[in-house]
């Protein structure tokens, strides 16, 4: 059993009824697009656990918090007066609000209830503000550099975590008061025996100071030395990627996730994909994702539990992606490859760039393949998510059932419509066999020569052989009207109004080229480039385009109603 000083909260109740119960050693990662309130969700429990506050907490994200008591009452006073004792009194342990002797310390400690003066001690707050130095409360740099003394080698290994950020040792100067650091190169000085000889001095003044640098650096500088150092057990972090670049927001994720002692707690609220990354990369088996949004003057939350953030990170498109930036956003619009992104996004920038729609992020499934297993993953932590997927999505009716019951529906309202269509495309019987593909290309590219480009109309005839010896590339490259049979194209209308209700969407046009027909499309790369160049909002060959876009402006509005 931990035997270390302190508490831990043990369940937090927020204020839509979600209760969340949390380990001692739990990595609490607060997540939510903007104004959903992380910010608050950081001043309540912090309010929760400090004297001159506690009772003034409104409860707009968090309402409770419970805590657990740790280490051994019969060395808790001692512990105690070590570090809150009044001048050379070895009797007594001095607070804000007074003092506390032996008998009142165990008493409380024995119960498991402790009072706010004593709770509030071991909370650590570190705001933006207060890491770039910028409060008059107690500096904890000094407090700091007051353990480090006589401490070199903790010194030393703070100096190295430093090292890996920015690739300079931090380095105290030891005749300095208030907690001075220098950066500079640790090998280049004299030894540890001499550091209070005037060469130590004189070099370690000649290089620059901590706190003359800039604000990522003081910033991470801070947060190390008081994460590093500091015996209080529960730290809250608001914005720890703030000033910092990637990489370095990455290796403080590294200091907290392995550096730190995992006899404490951390809540962090983040708009970082990096530095989410960089803690599941670290350790994922301690964190928790608290995800907050928003419907009108009220917070809501949903938690995505260790057990479950380890199975969705072994995924390696997770792992690689940027999928965990939709934690950030208001919805997900998740499509089949980079080209749709790239159109969408062009699209809905082009028609409604200077209206405010929802903050959606657009990802890349690399298919439709990975777009419910993306889904679920998002949908679990209430991340509201809008599909978009090529018609061909009817020829594999597990699949599409599958996307529409994740994203809200019920599989057996579109099952029977979805079967009739994948049976009346694939019975169709003017399809050619493999033998005649053969002959038939055979003829077509008879004529051509080794050395010269291949004819459009070659091509042509390629692809109308294609189409007539698959089924489904026909539908996918000529749409909705590619259907033959009026019984199956009402099927299929009705499967993409349901689907579309639940933001699923399916291209009627049958794939992206679809929207612009007049660029030719035998190489999707090229289509893109020579579509992206045309006048998305009055330009005639991209009206389905268009129309499409207002179906997905509806998806968006509704997905976050």
């Amino acid at each position: 059993m931990d035997m270390r000083h302190g508490i831990s909260v043990s369940r937090l109740a927020l204020a839509d009824g979600t209760s969340v119960d949390l380990k001692q050693d739990a990595i609490v990662v607060v997540t939510g697009p903007n104004n959903a309130g992380k910010t608050t969700f950081l001043d309540e429990l912090f309010t929760l656990f400090r004297r001159y506050g506690a009772a003034s907490v409104k409860g707009l994200v968090v309402k409770d918090a419970e805590y657990a008591v740790h280490g051994a009452a019969s060395e808790a006073y001692d512990f105690l007066l070590e570090r809150h004792r009044l001048g050379n009194d070895k009797e007594t342990v001095l607070l804000s609000n007074g003092s506390y002797k032996r008998p009142s310390i165990e008493k409380q400690w024995e119960s498991g209830t402790l009072s706010l003066p004593i709770r509030e001690i071991f909370v650590n707050r570190l705001d933006p503000r207060s890491r770039l130095g910028a409060t008059n409360q107690n500096d904890e740099v000094e407090i700091a550099a007051d353990k480090l003394f006589y401490n070199e080698e903790v010194e030393i290994s703070i100096s190295e975590v430093f090292r890996r950020a920015f690739g300079v040792d931090m380095i105290l100067h030891r005749e300095r008061k208030g907690g001075v650091f220098h950066i500079g190169d640790r090998k280049k000085l004299p030894s540890h025996k001499q550091r209070l000889t005037p060469q130590f001095k004189k070099q370690i003044e000649a290089l620059p100071a901590v706190m003359q640098q800039g604000a990522g650096m003081r910033s991470f500088a801070r947060i190390a030395l008081q994460i590093l150092t500091s015996w209080k057990t529960i730290t809250i972090l608001d914005e720890p990627e703030l000033f910092l670049h990637p990489p370095q927001v990455r290796h403080l994720a590294r200091l907290i996730a392995s550096d730190a002692s995992p006899e404490t707690q951390a809540f962090i609220a983040t708009h970082s994909e990096s530095f989410v990354k960089g803690i599941l990369d670290f350790d994922d088996s301690r964190v928790t994702v608290i995800r907050l949004s928003r419907k009108g003057a009220k917070s809501y939350c949903s938690v995505l539990k260790s057990d479950d953030i380890r199975v969705l990170w072994g995924d390696p498109l997770f792992r690689t992606s940027n999928v965990l930036s939709a934690l950030f956003h208001d919805v997900a619009v998740l499509v089949e490859g980079e080209s749709d992104v790239r159109f969408i996004q062009t699209l809905m920038g082009a028609l409604f760039g200077a209206e405010r729609l929802p903050d959606a992020e657009y990802f890349s499934c690399n298919g439709k393949s990975k777009i419910y297993q993306i889904a679920k993953a998002l949908r679990s932590v209430d991340v509201p998510v809008v599909a978009m997927v090529d018609l061909d999505i009817f020829q594999n009716t597990s699949e599409l059932l599958r996307v529409y019951e994740v994203l809200g529906g019920r599989g057996s309202d579109i099952r029977l419509d979805a079967e009739l269509v994948k049976s009346s495309v694939e019975s169709e019987k003017n399809y050619v066999s493999g033998r005649q593909f053969a002959s038939e290309l055979d003829q077509i590219t008879s004529s051509l020569a080794p050395k010269t480009p291949v004819p459009e109309q070659t091509i042509g005839q390629v692809r109308e052989l294609l189409k007539r010896s698959s089924p489904w590339l026909r539908i996918k490259q000529d749409g909705l009207r590619g259907l033959n049979d009026a019984l199956a194209t009402r099927a299929a209308k009705r499967v993409i109004e349901a689907a579309a209700a639940k933001g699923l969407l399916i291209n009627v046009e049958g794939e992206l080229e679809g929207f612009c027909r007049s660029v030719p499309n035998n190489n999707k790369s090229e289509w893109l480039t020579q579509v992206l160049q045309r006048d998305f909002s009055t330009d005639p060959d991209l009206d389905d385009a268009r129309l499409f876009a207002g179906i997905v402006r509806s998806a968006l509005e509704k997905a976050i109603s």
